[in-house]
């Protein structure tokens, strides 16, 4: 922490002039995407913005995708080889050794545009002090077709400034995994990925940075990402269900810190709310034992009135969109 904090410091006078081209350290987090690390590397090598390394940070796969990022000879260019401890470890990996002032990140099966460091660029020198910098994404269906995000329009200013827990309360997922830069100095004041998280590590981050500090976000379409039809079976949903509660747990804790704007922590509650739902609605519709009234009464401070009633009358009735299910 004491390295990332030292970084910090030096942003300010980085920044200070303006005409400076800012290096970023990108970081990708590879397990068994042999098919598509290739692609992933060779959009950031792509990049019009020039200044930069990328980590890849392999996370113990079995495919053998780690040969192939082995195989750049871009100088700028690492592999960091490290035993399977999950993608949040993975990306912590990364930044402890990232050499730059900002951090960005991108998927290992997902693709930027060749502007997109460009683009972050340009939201850093208009606005130096942010939290977190962001752009557009759109989405790769399983056949092919490219599909636009849903409009952030309502949840940006005039300056771009985002209200990510408001888009949050209303399921809009602006901010993505592979379409983000963030200051290193701020890992030293939020802390670094939630390890014990087994999914939604990205939007816990997000969460807890946008509650430390503004975010930014350029409409443009700076990077592609990969519709899994794996993860939006109803199958994998319910196995996950647990998980899902113990992220709204985790997260319901942090809401507890003092300082958040109330606002601010309505408007989390909600997104929590609507989690909780459908986790259980989940775990209901793969298993006709689980007792769907139950489980609400004992997760009521996590549901709104509105979700504990309209689960009750539609008990074993899953809608399939949201937030695991596709969602960058």
């Amino acid at each position: 922490m004491v390295r990332l904090l030292f970084l910090a410091g030096h942003r300010a006078a980085h920044l200070a002039d303006e005409r400076i081209t800012l290096e970023f350290s990108v970081i990708i987090p590879l397990f068994n995407k042999r098919a598509s690390i290739g692609c992933a590397i060779q959009s950031v090598l792509n990049q019009t913005h020039r200044e930069f390394k990328l980590f890849v940070v392999n996370d113990g796969s079995t495919d053998g995708g780690e040969h192939i990022a082995k195989k750049f000879a871009d100088p700028r260019v690492r592999v960091v080889d490290q035993p399977n401890r999950g993608e949040a470890a993975a990306r912590n990996t990364g930044i402890r050794a990232a050499t730059s002032t900002h951090v960005a990140f991108l998927d290992a099966d997902d693709c930027w545009k060749p502007e997109f460091l460009s683009l972050i660029q340009q939201l850093i020198d208009r606005h130096p002090a942010a939290a977190i910098y962001g752009t557009g994404i759109e989405a790769i269906e399983e056949d092919g077709t490219r599909s636009l995000p849903e409009s952030v329009e309502r949840f940006i200013d005039m300056s771009g400034r985002l209200d990510y827990p408001s888009a949050l309360a209303r399921w809009v997922f602006p901010l993505s995994s592979s379409s983000v830069s963030v200051p290193i100095g701020k890992f030293g004041e939020v802390g670094l990925f939630d390890e014990r998280l087994k999914l939604a590590t990205d939007i816990d981050m997000w969460v807890r940075l946008c509650l430390s500090g503004p975010a930014y976000f350029d409409r443009r379409i700076g990077a592609t990402y990969h519709k899994d039809a794996l993860c939006r079976s109803t199958t994998v949903q319910s196995e996950f269900w647990d998980k899902r509660l113990f992220f709204v747990d985790v997260l319901h804790e942090r809401l507890q810190a003092p300082g958040i704007a109330l606002r601010d922590r309505r408007n989390l509650e909600r997104f929590l709310a609507q989690v909780t739902y459908e986790a259980l609605v989940a775990k209901a519709n793969a298993d006709r034992e689980f007792n769907l009234g139950r489980a609400m009464r004992d997760r009521k401070q996590h549901l709104t009135l509105k979700h504990s009633l309209f689960g009750q009358a539609r008990r074993f009735k899953y809608i399939g969109r949201g937030l695991f299910g596709g969602v960058p």
